[in-house]
């Protein structure tokens, strides 16, 4: 067995990210909410787009968001050179509050 190989149960979260790509939900946030392009690695819209996957898959608490991801593919489905890491509470609490300022 290759060690550098890792297998993923991604369960729904492939399919609610595929429904969120058909209905532009990323750009969309992202055209409504105000950041910084130059300061953030991850946009409002992939930050939101990963609370609402959880929710939809998994159901953990923001504080434990980070752990669902680790066993997901996160770079298919938020980029190249994402990791759970960047998914972190604070980062998705920030997320939240620009959604909370946008009043949408």
């Amino acid at each position: 067995m290759n060690p550098s190989v890792k297998a993923y149960s991604s369960g729904p979260t492939v399919l609610v990210n595929r429904i969120g790509q058909e209905i532009g939900l990323e750009p969309l946030l992202n055209s409504l909410l105000s950041w910084n392009q130059d300061r953030c690695k991850l946009s409002p819209g992939t930050r939101l787009k990963a609370l609402i996957i959880n929710v939809l898959c998994g159901k953990e608490p923001l504080y434990q968001v980070k752990r669902f991801y680790q066993d997901q593919d996160v770079e298919w489905l938020f980029g190249p050179g994402v990791t759970a890491n960047e998914l972190n509470d604070n980062v998705l609490a920030r997320a939240l509050n620009k959604l909370h300022e946008a009043t949408p």
